[in-house]
């Protein structure tokens, strides 16, 4: 009898293991537990119920999370999923420490992929493997009060041609444009939309070069330059209430200052709202590109759940719960912006159909920084020191950013040399 049942026993057993709970640890950059609570909402409603998955999440500042990524996996005390930096994933997966899902999810990879903003990938890429899955997108558009620039008698710039025409008016009468990011740490946005715009890129085909002295990103840097030296921009980060006051009627946006403007701006309900970055023309198209970049969720290979984080990464990426994130994160949580990875989710956000609908197509035209071996930080801190020798000191701009240029060389060198060893195991 008892050797009847053994088999009907193990069938039980394997039933039991498949279908047993499990709790994903899951490092969560740059959130909120507000945020995340809205998650855990959608999550209990409906993951949870149907395959046992559920999240300990832990929030992380940006601060330093790069490096506590690293320390992590050299440690083995790495979580199963985390929301990293945009270009953390590859250089993990570099390091053999985070998973290619390309390669590991194959054909459902490619159709879970097909659905997001295209170029996000790009960020998430080194050769043929991709380390990563777009979580939400930052998507950076034009900010405009409508009554003032129609009352000067402008239309809204399409080029950066017809916006330094409008410039000599504006600054007549005490007003003027703003790139808003300053020559701080967040002036990669502007330096890099300047030098897409003109052509540029910032590495060479093979990667291991800086290819800011080409004359393309040469021309896009001194365009950058001279908004400040010659055209007088501000040269500071610009707060709200010079937009609410009608001193900076135009500047650039960063996106996570949307919601803030909404609940601030009450009294210019219907004045004010975003539009497309201004462009170059080139070969004929007009190229509206700007910085654009996917916050990546990757899975670590130390994970003992690589099955169902995957599941998990699905389930939060796909259409329908992106925008229901989307639309109950912004409504929960006033002043909020969440801004999805997939261009079908725009839908139903909770702001004016126009704005929703320039913060997609922002996002569709811009382009996500390269992965190469040289660090995020070291390349963001040559082009602060680039825009300060040539803004701050009036130094020669093709001078300053070909100098960068060689800055970015010593390290990438040094970078492809270190990191010879992980490149062969890939």
């Amino acid at each position: 009898m008892y050797k009847r049942l053994i088999p009907f026993l193990g069938i039980f057993l394997s039933v039991v293991a498949i279908a047993a709970p499990v709790k994903l640890k899951i490092w969560m950059t740059g959130e909120t537990p507000e945020r995340l609570q809205v998650l855990t909402e959608l999550m209990d409603n409906d993951l949870t119920p149907r395959t046992g998955i559920s999240a300990e999440f832990t929030v992380l500042p940006w601060t330093d999370s790069d490096n506590k990524f690293i320390l992590a996996a050299a440690s083995g005390e790495s979580p199963d999923v985390a929301l990293t930096a945009v270009l953390l994933p590859a250089e993990m997966g570099i390091r053999g420490a985070a998973l290619d899902l390309k390669k590991q999810f194959k054909s459902e990879f490619n159709k879970v992929a097909g659905v997001h903003f295209q170029n996000t990938f790009t960020s998430y890429t080194f050769r043929d493997a991709v380390f990563a899955v777009p979580y939400r997108v930052e998507s950076n558009p034009m900010i405009v009060r409508y009554d003032i620039i129609k009352e000067l008698g402008f239309n809204i710039p399409k080029t950066w041609d017809e916006l330094r025409a409008m410039l000599p008016k504006l600054q007549s009468k005490q007003m003027n444009f703003s790139q808003s990011f300053g020559l701080g740490e967040e002036s990669f946005r502007p330096f890099s939309m300047f030098v897409w715009q003109c052509g540029g890129k910032f590495f060479k085909e093979d990667l291991t070069a800086s290819a800011w002295d080409e004359p393309e990103a040469v021309r896009g840097f001194t365009e950058l330059v001279e908004l400040y030296t010659k055209y007088k921009i501000p040269k500071e980060d610009i707060a709200i209430e010079s937009f609410r006051r009608g001193e900076i009627p135009i500047m650039l946006l960063a996106w996570w200052n949307y919601g803030s403007f909404q609940q601030s701006l009450p009294e210019l309900k219907g004045k004010w709202g975003v539009e497309l970055v201004p462009g170059h023309v080139r070969n004929g198209k007009l190229d509206q590109a700007n910085w654009f970049g996917g916050t990546p969720l990757m899975i670590f290979k130390t994970s003992r759940h690589q099955k169902e984080a995957w599941e998990w990464i699905k389930w939060v990426t796909q259409p329908h719960i992106q925008a229901e994130l989307a639309k109950r994160t912004m409504e929960k949580l006033p002043g909020s912006m969440f801004l999805p990875s997939i261009p079908e989710a725009y839908n139903t956000l909770p702001i004016p159909e126009k704005d929703r609908l320039v913060f997609r197509d922002q996002a569709a035209v811009s382009r996500a920084p390269v992965f190469t071996l040289a660090s995020e930080r070291i390349i963001n801190r040559y082009i602060v020191f680039a825009l300060n020798e040539a803004v701050i000191q009036g130094g020669n701009s093709e001078v300053a950013i070909k100098k960068a240029a060689q800055g970015v060389n010593t390290d990438l060198k040094t970078k492809w040399a270190e990191w010879k060893r992980f490149i062969s195991k890939l």
